[in-house]
């Protein structure tokens, strides 16, 4: 009861919206680890067992399958609708892990959100010092420019 209680609570927090891989993944990953599902998103899915395979590879394969239907249906639950209806149909849960993660996972592109999430929760705490603020906003401004999200161009405002 607990576990689900856990589960829930991570994946009601921070669905996927397609801007917040990062954080989104390192959620999931306390979900993977608490379920015990690191094989189903990491190594490749095992062959379905023919006539004569042992019955220890079948249990293997019958326990992985079930691990796998049940990943796959917590995925899509933790993203918004449009990315679930993306990702749904995907047959394994190693292909939606690997297809979110090379759509999503460039790092500059991880960079650039983390930064513009950054600026756009930036704000002054009530009692906070006006000087403190802005060396945090000069630093932001520092980041943003080395990863090529802002320039500073006074001939956009200003007539030159």
């Amino acid at each position: 009861m607990a576990a689900r209680s856990f589960i829930g609570g991570i994946l009601r927090t921070e669905r996927f919206d397609g801007t917040n891989y990062a954080s989104w993944k390192r959620k999931l990953g306390y979900v993977r680890y608490e379920k015990g599902w690191h094989n189903v998103f990491t190594e490749a899915p095992l062959s379905q067992p023919r006539g004569n395979t042992s019955q220890a590879m079948r249990d293997a394969y019958a326990e992985w399958e079930h691990q796998n239907i049940l990943a796959r249906h917590i995925l899509p639950v933790a993203m918004h609708d449009s990315y679930a209806s993306k990702y749904g149909p995907i047959k394994t849960a190693k292909g939606m892990h690997d297809q979110l993660k090379k759509e999503y996972a460039d790092p500059s592109l991880m960079r650039k959100t983390l930064a513009m999430k950054k600026y756009n929760d930036l704000k002054m705490g009530k009692g906070g010092k006006i000087v403190e603020h802005v060396h945090t906003f000069k630093a932001l401004v520092r980041e943003l420019e080395a990863i090529e999200m802002w320039t500073w161009n006074p001939c956009k405002w200003f007539t030159c």
